[in-house]
């Protein structure tokens, strides 16, 4: 009877983990040279978000979100990456997000659920890649955000979450 008992708290436990998503793909082969010329263009902003505010570094740094815009949906892979690897300083965390919400493609909706659900994330980064999403409206969007409400503790979080499922529906 104890035995039965622990498997069925094992079903309850891990029954949210195979509803959650499908397993992350294979890192994307970006052309090298984009890799670099994206690298170099993320360098300069990380290095101006050390000192600037928020509304200074996306004033200061309009040229090369366009740059990397101008560049296109190729550049996701590379983006998402730098954001899995960022620094420590969320003020250039929160300025990829934000460029990710002008990145046209769906690649851009996994990494930016998984910063939504990221407790340890700067709360500000967390309602920026929600309404990054929101922007792109993209409707698949809102079946990955639904099914990770139930990851994410903020409240905060999670309001602008279901605003942002009410408008992809």
């Amino acid at each position: 009877m104890r035995t039965d008992a622990y498997i069925l708290a094992g079903l309850i436990l891990f029954s949210g983990c195979a509803v959650r998503r499908q397993p992350r793909p294979e890192p994307e082969k970006v052309d090298p040279e984009l890799r670099q010329k994206v690298e170099y263009v993320l360098k300069r902003v990380e290095a101006l978000s050390v000192s600037a505010d928020l509304n200074a570094l996306g004033q200061s740094t309009m040229s090369e979100a366009v740059e990397i815009m101008d560049m296109g949906p190729v550049t996701a892979p590379v983006l998402a990456e730098k954001l899995k690897s960022a620094s420590s300083n969320w003020k250039f965390r929160f300025w990829i997000v934000d460029l990710m919400g002008y990145i046209d493609t769906p690649k851009v909706i996994l990494p930016l659920v998984e910063v939504i659900e990221d407790k340890a994330e700067n709360e500000k980064v967390r309602i920026r890649a929600c309404e990054s999403l929101k922007e792109l409206k993209y409707p698949q969007a809102a079946e990955q955000l639904a099914i990770s409400m139930q990851f994410v503790d903020s409240l905060r979080v999670k309001l602008k979450m279901e605003e942002v499922i009410n408008s992809l529906r």
